[in-house]
């Protein structure tokens, strides 16, 4: 979809719709090791960069639904203020995309991909304010293929009893609290609970969340 609006906004809104930005259907397509002489099997992970994809592209942002997504989720992104949906691929579409593998030396400190038995599970980032606001906040998760959480809203989907969608942006709890609840995707690091805690601003991180659900 392209959007006339802001990086900020546009994250802003898809997040509230339950959606995850990405550089492409492929997932990552930002960063390189360095020669093509060899390739260093990993994966290796590499930061999201739907912002530097979003900024390369005239406005355009691929994005995933999450366990969050309403189920018309299509139909609300089509009703976001400065924005044009261009493609809606059908669930389970096959791309024909490149493996993930990095060519080139990794730099020190470079990260695997997430184990798929470590995706979504939920965790509590707590932020120092004023000196970040929520769009930084949200930004800087993204980047490390983290997404917005709920986790009552989806065990009670689990077991097919969630209520009725809300929008699932974490601006009011932000504001009093500092907090974002989030969860990792397949687009995060092995160690993205280390990356979370090295962002600036982060004064707590509690993983894994369980809150007490009514």
């Amino acid at each position: 979809m392209r959007f006339s609006t802001p990086y900020a906004d546009a994250l802003r809104a898809v997040t509230d719709l339950g959606l995850q930005p990405a550089a492409s259907v492929c997932g990552s397509d930002i960063g390189d090791y360095g020669s093509a002489a060899v390739v260093y099997r990993g994966p290796w992970w590499q930061p999201v960069g739907a912002e530097e994809a979003f900024a390369a592209r005239d406005g355009t942002l691929v994005v995933r639904p999450t366990p969050l997504a309403a189920p018309d989720w299509s139909d609300r992104l089509r009703g976001v203020a400065g924005a044009t949906v261009l493609t809606v691929y059908p669930a389970n579409t096959p791309f024909n995309c490149p493996p993930r593998d990095v060519e080139g030396t990794p730099p020190p400190g470079a990260s695997k991909v997430i184990a798929a038995d470590q995706v979504d599970v939920a965790a509590r980032v707590t932020f120092a304010r004023p000196a970040v606001d929520y769009g930084a906040a949200l930004n800087a998760v993204t980047d490390l293929g983290l997404r917005l959480a709920d986790p009552c809203y989806e065990r009670a989907k689990g077991r097919g009893t969630a209520p009725s969608w809300h929008p699932m942006g974490q601006e009011a709890t932000f504001a009093s609290a500092g907090t974002l609840v989030v969860a990792p995707t397949s687009a995060a690091a092995a160690d993205w609970q280390d990356q979370v805690r090295a962002l600036p601003g982060v004064s707590a991180l509690e993983a894994p969340f369980a809150p007490t659900c009514g």
